[in-house]
């Protein structure tokens, strides 16, 4: 009988990646695996993979035949990143939950595709131990954690990324600039018929842009607001119908950290094959502040997109 450990995951997946395209019975439920069903891609195929060379042949492959591409762990993202009609390749990590521990590095392993759920279930049965994340337990950690990951616990521990020791890097990463922050809010609306969908939008919109009338239609840093949570994205900000203030978007989500996020972007992702509507664009990158630029056309390499470290989350 053949053994597994999990700390290895990653040089030895669990399952073969597999392309699911529209013809698979996997597909439908695939594309509409997102937390907002206002939202449904139709990507040319899912590609489900199972560990990190998976991930970095399905990148590979992506930039190779010049398809956008897009990432999804658990599928919660509030807007229609991964669901955006321009996404042709989505890889979804949804496999890829593997929890284990690192005693060299005195930390755990987290795989991306592990939801809060089994995260919090697998630290305290099996470590006694948790970390400072969020309470949806359907979110994915991989996205989660990268946005900062505010919870309960965050005012007495700090966020999950400041646990973070360290990541395999094979797609970019955000951060966040409300540590100070005590809470977060959004705001949503939720409807019976799809039909009324228009109306809750503008409904939802209008109670936002009024909650915030003050400074602009949106929350502005200032000393009541602390500005916009990176894991709730909302495009809105980067449209000047709702934001007045005369604060750009980035600085609403990163305040003065957009800079130095540009220089992590133009290093880890020079081709900008990785964007969505709220993107971190590169120095010197001419944005229209709505959309991202566009898919590199051009084969790239691996080695221009990214390097592998040790990753780990301290409980």
């Amino acid at each position: 009988m053949n053994t597994y450990h999990p700390l290895y995951s990653h040089q030895h997946p669990r399952v073969a990646s597999d392309k699911v395209g529209p013809d698979d019975l996997r597909y439908a439920d695939l594309v509409r695996r997102g937390f907002n069903k206002r939202f449904a891609g139709k990507p040319d195929y899912v590609r489900l993979v199972g560990g990190t060379s998976q991930v970095v042949d399905a990148v590979q492959e992506a930039v190779r035949d010049q398809l956008r591409v897009a990432v999804r762990s658990g599928g919660h993202c509030l807007e229609g990143f991964v669901a955006d009609p321009a996404v042709r390749v989505v890889i979804d990590t949804s496999l890829m939950t593997s929890i284990s521990y690192d005693s060299d590095m005195n930390a755990f392993a987290v795989e991306a595709g592990a939801t809060l759920s089994e995260v919090y279930r697998k630290l305290f049965l099996g470590w006694g131990v948790t970390i400072p994340a969020g309470i949806s337990p359907s979110i994915g950690v991989g996205g989660h954690v990268l946005g900062g990951a505010f919870g309960y616990l965050c005012r007495q521990h700090g966020l999950a990324a400041d646990h973070l020791d360290g990541v395999e890097v094979v797609v970019e990463a955000t951060a966040s600039a409300q540590r100070e922050s005590i809470l977060t809010m959004t705001c949503s609306t939720a409807r019976q018929d799809p039909q009324d969908e228009a109306r809750s939008l503008v409904w939802v919109r209008q109670f936002y842009r009024d909650l915030f009338a003050d400074t602009g239609g949106v929350p502005v840093p200032s000393g009541v607001g602390n500005g916009a949570l990176i894991n709730h994205p909302d495009v809105d900000l980067a449209d000047p119908e709702w934001n007045t203030s005369g604060v750009p978007w980035h600085t609403l989500y990163y305040k003065d950290n957009y800079p130095r996020l540009q220089q992590i972007k133009a290093r880890w992702d020079p081709r900008n094959v990785f964007h969505h509507d709220c993107p971190s664009a590169p120095p010197n990158k001419v944005e229209d502040g709505r959309h991202g630029g566009k898919v590199a056309t051009s084969p790239v390499t691996m080695q221009e997109l990214a390097e592998s470290s040790e990753s780990g989350l301290r409980a």
